[in-house]
């Protein structure tokens, strides 16, 4: 879960071709900047809300946020998405 938080926090602070600090990140989803460092190291996850508040504030679609299956299937493990792998597998079977 930490790459796919680390990943989705990194596309909105870039997000309309912008370069935000964590600063302006934890300003724009209304928490401290520790929790917003937390969040990105994978100390803690985002909550869903917090998410949608950052789409909404930096108009970004969610749904463009949501990697393919087929990239998650890449990522694996890293993902904290083994059962994926397993499902691929049945299907080749």
């Amino acid at each position: 879960m930490k790459l796919l938080s680390t990943t989705i926090l990194g596309m909105l602070r870039t997000a309309g071709g912008k370069k935000r600090s964590q600063t302006d990140m934890a300003k724009l989803a209304e928490v401290s900047l520790r929790t917003y460092q937390n969040w990105e190291s994978g100390v803690s996850n985002v909550p869903l809300h917090k998410y949608v508040q950052l789409c909404v504030k930096l108009s970004v679609e969610p749904s463009q946020l949501i990697p393919s299956l087929s990239a998650l299937v890449r990522g694996g493990e890293q993902a904290g998405i083994e059962e994926i792998d397993k499902v691929d597998q049945t299907k080749h079977e």
